[in-house]
């Protein structure tokens, strides 16, 4: 028969392990959700640089259809002006 010293130490000893195991169970469920929020904002900063690309891209597309629409425009300007032009 054991003693009460003994079932004490057991007892410690069995509650020390399960708390430990909580523990590491806790510790490794928050270094997941860490890793993975920190996969999503790698993400997101790239989705981020490729819509600032895609922006810059429609920027640039525009300004040369104002300029070629600006360069059109004095084209007609110069020809309704000086027919003279029309050969």
């Amino acid at each position: 028969m054991q003693s009460l010293q003994e079932w004490k130490k057991d007892t410690e000893s069995s509650l020390g392990l399960r708390l430990e195991k909580k523990y590491n169970m806790m510790d490794y469920k928050l270094g997941s959700k860490i890793i993975s929020q920190f996969e999503e904002y790698a993400k997101f900063k790239k989705e981020i640089r490729l819509e600032h690309s895609r922006v810059r891209k429609v920027e640039a597309e525009n300004a040369q259809i104002k300029m070629e629409i600006k360069v059109t425009s004095v084209r007609v300007l110069i020809l309704a002006t000086y027919p003279c032009f029309l050969i």
